[in-house]
C-alpha cells in the first residue's frame, strides 16, 4: 500500500504550539491511474499527430479567406478609384471643413476658384472661412445655423473672394453635416458650383496604396508561419476594407446628391449608371437610361455633335473641354445642358469608358435671350422716345443721346458723341451769362449720387439759339454702386411755358377777384352777428358765411403756393425728419372727423429718415387723407402706411371710396383738374390739391401716382428719398 502524509501545528487563541495534526491518505489506487496514464500517452501522440493535420486545414481555410478577402478589397478599391475619378472631375467645387472654419479637404475646381496653384498650398491658407472667404461673414453664420438645424443646405447662394487675389465672386452652396455613429458632429461636406479646375491629389494616395500593398505582402508573408499571424492579417483587412467602403459611401452619397447629371456610359455611349438628377432634368425615371445610347435622348444637332467629338477624342484630337447639348424632355421640350465628358484609360493608355458631367442651363438660356429682348427693346424705346435722352460718363463727355434729343439740339448724333456736353448744350444761362460746369446740376448728381430734377433752364442748340427746358438727370452705376456717370431726359417747354404765363395772370387776376368778395362776406357776417335774428337762424346764417369766407381762403392760399412753387419762389426747409411723429401730428386734425370713417395708420418698423421740410409733407399728408375723406361719402377704413424699399421710402393713402375712372387717371395731378361724373358731382373742390401735392413731392424729388378702381377706391402713393 502506498499513503500520502500531511501535518501541521495546533495553536490556542494566543498562538501557542498545543500539538500536531497528521492526515494520511491511501494514494495506492492514484499511482495506479499515474500508470495507466502513461500508457495512455502513446494514444495521446496519436491524437496530436492528428490533430496537427486538422490544424493545416483550418490554415487552408484561411489561406482560402484571405484570397477572397483580397478579392473584395481589390473590388472597393476599383469602386474607389471610380468614385474618386468623379471627385476630382466635377465641375463643381468639392470640400470637406472642419466646424471651426479650417478647410480640410479641397478638390481642384475649388482650388483653382480661390486663385490658388493646389490644395497645399491653399490649406494652410486658409484659417477661417468666415471672414476670410465671405464677403459678409453673417453668411458663414446662417450657413452654419441651417446646417445644425437642417443637417444639410442646398443652394445657399454668397458672394465670396477669391481666397488668394481678393477678386470678389459669386457661389452656389450644398452641404451636409457629417456626424460619426454616436451623433457627434465631424465636419461640413459639401459643394461649391462655377468652378472650373481641380487640384489633382492622387500622387499622395498613390504613395498610400503602395505602403498598403507593402503592408499587405508583409502579413501575407507571416500568415505562413502561423495561425495568430494568419487572424491578424485577416483583422488587417477587414479594416482595409471598411475604410475602403467608406470611401466609396461618401463618393456614392457625392455622386447620388450632385446638384449635376453625373453619368458613365462605355465608349460607343450606352449608358452603364448615372444619377437621379437626370429624372428632373428629363423627367424619364432613371432606370430607363440604362442599357440605352445617350444619343436617343438628344436632338439630331446634338447627337452628331457628341459623336463627332468622341471620334476625335479617341484619335487624339484637342477637344474643347466643355460642350452645350439640346435633350429632348419627356414632354417633347428641349432641354438644354452644358458640361464635360471624360474618357477613363487603364494604366496603359487604353480607353475603358466614358465619363461626363452636365448642368442645366435652360433657365440661364432663356434668361440671356429675354435680356437680349429686353435689350433691343430699351434700345427701340430710347431711339422712339418723344423726350431727348442724353447718357454721360462721370467726366460729361457724351456716351449715348437719342436721334429726337439730336434733333431738339440741332445736331447729328455722332457729333456729340464724346463731346463734352456742358461745354455743347448748357454753356450759359437764360440771361447770357456764363454757366460754370461746377455748378452744373448733372455734375451735382455725378458727386453726390441724388437724382435731380431741373424745371427752369435753356440748352443751346448748334445755331446759337436756346430754349427753356425742364430735365431729369439721374446717376448711373456700376455693380459696386459706385457712380461712373448720369442719363437725363429733357423736354422742349417752350409752349408750356407761354400757357403757364397766361394761365400764372390768370391766377392772379382770380386771386384779386376772390379778395373782394371774401372781405364782403366777412364783413356782411360781422353785421349778421349784430343784428336780432333768433339765436338758431343766425347761427345758421352766420355758419354758413363762415365756412364759405374760410373755403375761399384756402382756395386762394392754394392758388398762391402753386403759384409760387411753379415759379421757383417757394422756400423750402429740408432737414433730417422721422416720419412717424410727421403722420400722427397729421392724423391728429382729423381726430373729431367722426362719422363713419375710421382712420388706421400702418407703419413699418424702423423706418429710416429722410430729407424733407416738415410743413410741406404735412400739407401734403393733409391734401390725400382730406380727399380721402371727401371722396369717402359713405364712410370706410382710411389707411395711411408707409414702408422701406431701396433707397426710398413708399407712402400711401388708401380709401374705400367712389374711385376713380381709368381715363381720369393721366390728367389726375393737372391744375383745375376735377372728376366729371355723378360719384362726384356734389363733392366740392378746386383742382388745385393734387397739383400742389406733385409739386411738392417733385421737389423732394419723389414720385407720385395712383391706383384706383371705381367705386371700391383708391390708393394715393408718393416716394421720399432715404436720408444717407
Amino acid at each position: 500500500m502506498t499513503v500520502e502524509a500531511r501535518a501541521r501545528f495546533l495553536r490556542d487563541q494566543k498562538g501557542t504550539v498545543v500539538g500536531i495534526l497528521g492526515i494520511y491518505r491511501d494514494i495506492t489506487e492514484r499511482k495506479q491511474i499515474e500508470e495507466a496514464l502513461r500508457q495512455a500517452h502513446a494514444e495521446l501522440e496519436q491524437r496530436v499527430q492528428q490533430r496537427t493535420a486538422d490544424l493545416a486545414r483550418t490554415n487552408e481555410a484561411l489561406r482560402a479567406e484571405i484570397a477572397e478577402r483580397k478579392r473584395a478589397e481589390d473590388a472597393a478599391r476599383a469602386a474607389e478609384r471610380e468614385y474618386r475619378a468623379l471627385f476630382e472631375n466635377a465641375v463643381e467645387g468639392i470640400y470637406r471643413s472642419s466646424l471651426d472654419g479650417h478647410q480640410l479637404r479641397a478638390n481642384p475646381a475649388l482650388v483653382k476658384l480661390n486663385g490658388y496653384e493646389s490644395e497645399a498650398e491653399m490649406l494652410p491658407a486658409v484659417n477661417n472661412i468666415a471672414t476670410e472667404w465671405y464677403v459678409d461673414p453673417h453668411r458663414r453664420e446662417e450657413f452654419q445655423r441651417i446646417l445644425a438645424e437642417q443637417e444639410s443646405v442646398t443652394a445657399f447662394e454668397s458672394e465670396v473672394y477669391r481666397h488668394k487675389t481678393r477678386e470678389r465672386i459669386w457661389i452656389s452652396e450644398s452641404a451636409r453635416l457629417v456626424r460619426d455613429q454616436h451623433g457627434t458632429p465631424l465636419y461640413y461636406e459639401g459643394m461649391v458650383q462655377d468652378i472650373t479646375t481641380r487640384k489633382r491629389a492622387e500622387e499622395a494616395l498613390q504613395n498610400d496604396h503602395i505602403e498598403l500593398e507593402k503592408r499587405v505582402r508583409e502579413r501575407t508573408t507571416a500568415l505562413l508561419h502561423s495561425n495568430t499571424a494568419l487572424q491578424a492579417e485577416i483583422e488587417e483587412r477587414k479594416r482595409v476594407e471598411t475604410a475602403l467602403r467608406q470611401n466609396e459611401e461618401q463618393y456614392r452619397d457625392l455622386f447620388e446628391n450632385a446638384n449635376d447629371v453625373i453619368g458613365i456610359g462605355t465608349l460607343d455611349h450606352i449608358i452603364t449608371s448615372i444619377n437621379r438628377r437626370i429624372e428632373q432634368i428629363l423627367g424619364y425615371p432613371r432606370e430607363e437610361f440604362v442599357g440605352k445610347y445617350f444619343h436617343d435622348f438628344a436632338t439630331p444637332r446634338s447627337r452628331a455633335l457628341l459623336e463627332d467629338r468622341t471620334r476625335r477624342r479617341l484619335a487624339g484630337d484637342q477637344v474643347s473641354p466643355t460642350v452645350e447639348l439640346e435633350l429632348v424632355h419627356r414632354d417633347n421640350s428641349i432641354v438644354i445642358v452644358e458640361g464635360t465628358a471624360h474618357i477613363r484609360r487603364d494604366p496603359d493608355g487604353k480607353p475603358i469608358d466614358i465619363q461626363a458631367i452636365y448642368r442645366d442651363i435652360t433657365a440661364r438660356k432663356r434668361a440671356e435671350a429675354a435680356l437680349e429682348q429686353l435689350r433691343q427693346q430699351h434700345e427701340l424705346i430710347l431711339t422712339s422716345a418723344g423726350e431727348g435722352i442724353l447718357g454721360s460718363d462721370a467726366q460729361g463727355r457724351a456716351t449715348f443721346v437719342n436721334p429726337i434729343g439730336a434733333r431738339m439740339l440741332g445736331y447729328e448724333v455722332h457729333e456729340l458723341l464724346g463731346q463734352p456736353l456742358h461745354d455743347q448744350i448748357h454753356h450759359h444761362k437764360a440771361d447770357g451769362t456764363p454757366y460754370p460746369f461746377a455748378e452744373c446740376p448733372s455734375l451735382q448728381v455725378v458727386r453726390n449720387g441724388h437724382t435731380a430734377r431741373v424745371t427752369n433752364e435753356v440748352y443751346w442748340r448748334k445755331d446759337g439759339t436756346s430754349f427753356p427746358v425742364e430735365y431729369l438727370t439721374a446717376p448711373i452705376r456700376n455693380n459696386a454702386n459706385e457712380v461712373i456717370g448720369f442719363v437725363s431726359t429733357f423736354r422742349d417747354i417752350t409752349e408750356r411755358k407761354e400757357v403757364e404765363r397766361i394761365k400764372d395772370e390768370l391766377i392772379s387776376t382770380v386771386s384779386h377777384e376772390l379778395r373782394t368778395p371774401l372781405a364782403s362776406l366777412r364783413g356782411f357776417a360781422e353785421l349778421m352777428l349784430k343784428r336780432n335774428f333768433t339765436p338758431e337762424k343766425q347761427h345758421e346764417l352766420l355758419s354758413v358765411i363762415h365756412n364759405e369766407a374760410i373755403r375761399l381762403t384756402h382756395l386762394i392760399d392754394d392758388f398762391l403756393d402753386l403759384q409760387r412753387i411753379e415759379g421757383g419762389h417757394q422756400p423750402y426747409t429740408f432737414v433730417s425728419l422721422a416720419l412717424e411723429p410727421l403722420f400722427r401730428n397729421s392724423l391728429e386734425l382729423f381726430a373729431k372727423v367722426g362719422g363713419s370713417h375710421l382712420l388706421r395708420l400702418e407703419l413699418a418698423s424702423a423706418l429710416p429718415r429722410v430729407r424733407g421740410d416738415a410743413n410741406r409733407l404735412r400739407q401734403v399728408l393733409v391734401n390725400l387723407i382730406s380727399n380721402a375723406i371727401k371722396f369717402s361719402p359713405h364712410g370706410g377704413e382710411i389707411e395711411i402706411g408707409a414702408r422701406t424699399e431701396t433707397h426710398q421710402v413708399v407712402v400711401w393713402v388708401k380709401d374705400q371710396g367712389v374711385g376713380i375712372p381709368h381715363e381720369a387717371l393721366p390728367k389726375l395731378f393737372t391744375k383745375f383738374f376735377r372728376v366729371d361724373n355723378s360719384d362726384t358731382y356734389n363733392i366740392s373742390g378746386t383742382g388745385l390739391g393734387l397739383a400742389l401735392v406733385r409739386e411738392i413731392v417733385h421737389a423732394h424729388q419723389g414720385k407720385v401716382w395712383v391706383d384706383s378702381t371705381p367705386r371700391v377706391g383708391s390708393t394715393f402713393f408718393f416716394t421720399l428719398p432715404s436720408h444717407r
